[in-house]
């Protein structure tokens, strides 16, 4: 029944359920402290030099930014195509047009930052090429069913991430865009890259550069920032593109400098109640 529900709310006009969003702030935050602890703690290990009260003001604003974006999502649900297009501006798309144009497909990388699925769907629209993006498969069957109707009646393609190479191997015939959020914790029986990260030892997925060089494509980093409620601004740049470097994890070295950029440029708008430093660093690492 939530499918159905979500879409009745979604009728409701964006600054309502703008407005709702506060509502879910306050519960989550200050009666539920939904994984505040956790988020507070990540906060003051990126940051070692804020304050108490700092820590606490930034999660403050993440979580009524997550909120804002929940919203947001559950609006997606019956915005038209063309109303998602304009609420997500791209101030530079030739530098990916230039490569479809030429019949090859390119590589979009992003992480959880302001309100990626918009940018994603309006990507979609913006350009006349296929969109692919790369998911972990959710653990609740409900949300999997929602996060698929939703970005397919966007004319996005979800690829689990468990079969996403055998299934870019079927569509690599197909000029389009494949689209991920590198910022994930990778699992413990993954290899990670391990770097420096928001002052922390972090670990990498590896496969996104694995991927990257093994379809030879060139591969673009996606910045997004809002502009105001409900509207915001994705900016694009070249990472990389062959023939690449022979040095190890160049790809996800560039990754990694861009994304911490952003993220200290408005650090509210990243996931912080989210466990990101789950693996610890081998001491032989």
């Amino acid at each position: 029944m939530l499918i159905p529900f979500l879409k009745v709310l979604s009728l409701l006009p964006l600054r309502v359920l703008h407005g709702a969003s506060w509502c879910g702030y306050v519960l989550l935050f200050h009666i539920f402290n939904v994984r505040k602890t956790l988020a507070l703690a990540n906060i003051k290990a990126s940051f070692p030099n804020y304050t108490d009260d700092e820590c606490n003001n930034l999660a403050k604003k993440h979580y009524k930014n997550t909120c804002m974006v929940i919203a947001e999502s559950i609006k997606s649900l019956s915005l038209s195509k063309e109303e998602i297009k304009n609420r997500v501006e791209f101030t530079n798309l030739h530098v990916l047009e230039e490569y479809l144009e030429q019949d090859q497909s390119a590589i979009i990388i992003t992480a959880h930052f302001c309100n990626f699925e918009w940018a994603l769907l309006a990507c979609a629209q913006h350009l006349d090429y296929p969109v692919d993006t790369v998911y972990r498969t959710q653990r609740s069957e409900t949300l999997e069913k929602l996060f698929y109707y939703l970005r397919t009646r966007f004319d996005v393609t979800p690829l689990p991430m468990e079969t996403c190479v055998a299934e870019s191997l079927k569509r690599s015939k197909i000029t389009r865009m494949l689209a991920m959020a590198a910022d994930q914790s990778p699992k413990k029986n993954d290899d990670p890259y391990w770097q420096t990260f928001l002052n922390r030892d972090t670990a990498f997925h590896t496969g996104t550069e694995k991927i990257t060089r093994a379809f030879k494509y060139p591969i673009i980093f996606m910045s997004l920032k809002r502009t105001r409620k409900g509207y915001y601004q994705a900016t694009l740049k070249l990472l990389a593109e062959p023939p690449y470097l022979q040095e190890p994890n160049q790809i996800m070295q560039a990754y990694i400098a861009e994304l911490e950029a952003l993220i200290l440029d408005s650090p509210e708008d990243w996931l912080w109640a989210y466990r990101r430093w789950k693996l610890k660093k081998p001491v032989s690492d």
